[in-house]
């Protein structure tokens, strides 16, 4: 018995050893497995701040480009409404029903000098989205392009009309039958306005409103 009891107290003191080692050792293990989760979390939320940050000012650079395309988009608009309006106004006045009681020869100069104005105006158009055509998708571009190239065809049909029956430069007088088929050029001009290129029109200036966020 003496044997077994120094036997045992051996084994005993041996796995007591074990135990104290495997518990020291686990306990070391888990400060340790502790400090790498720790700077894993450091190193993790340092650079979740550095990307949040990065993230930030790109999309602040986003807005900021946006927001100029915007602006630079609303300016083009409005360039090119301006020569539209133009066109429109020197077109009103040339078809207008009541003209100024003046002598026929002095109509025709009015109407010749109005009908440069119309090609000009007309050309602006197309010269202005071609500058700007960067700004638009091609919806839009096909809209406005439509409408200068119908616009300047009208013009320059007028102009060559007048100058076909007055003479290129104007001649000094002009005849009564001259001056009534000026005058159905003059009609003419503007049933196609008010035909098949309002409907052009009306389209085009539907695609403003929406680009300028008018309308939906």
């Amino acid at each position: 018995m003496g044997y077994l009891a120094l036997f045992l107290s051996v084994i005993g003191g041996a796995a007591g050893g074990l135990l104290i080692v495997w518990g020291l050792g686990k306990r070391l293990l888990d400060i340790q497995v502790s400090r790498v989760t720790e700077k894993f979390k450091s190193e993790l939320e340092q650079k979740s701040s550095i990307l949040k940050t990065e993230l930030s000012i790109y999309a602040h650079e986003q807005n900021v480009g946006i927001s100029r395309l915007d602006q630079q988009r609303s300016d083009a608009i409005c360039l090119i409404f301006g020569h539209i309006t133009k066109w429109h106004t020197i077109l009103m006045e040339i078809t207008k029903p009541h003209q100024p009681k003046w002598p026929n020869v002095l109509l025709v100069r009015k109407y010749a000098g109005s009908a440069r104005e119309l090609v000009d105006a007309a050309e602006a158009i197309s010269v202005a989205l071609h500058s700007n055509a960067i700004f638009f998708n091609d919806t839009s571009h096909g809209l406005i392009g439509d409408f200068g190239i119908e616009a300047i065809e009208l013009s320059c049909d007028f102009y060559d009309k007048i100058h076909e029956i007055a003479g290129f430069p104007l001649r000094p007088e002009v005849s009564g039958e001259e001056f009534m088929l000026i005058e159905q050029g003059r009609e003419a001009l503007y049933l196609k306005v008010i035909g098949e290129f309002d409907e052009t029109r009306k389209q085009l200036m539907q695609e403003l409103r929406v680009l300028l966020k008018a309308e939906r």
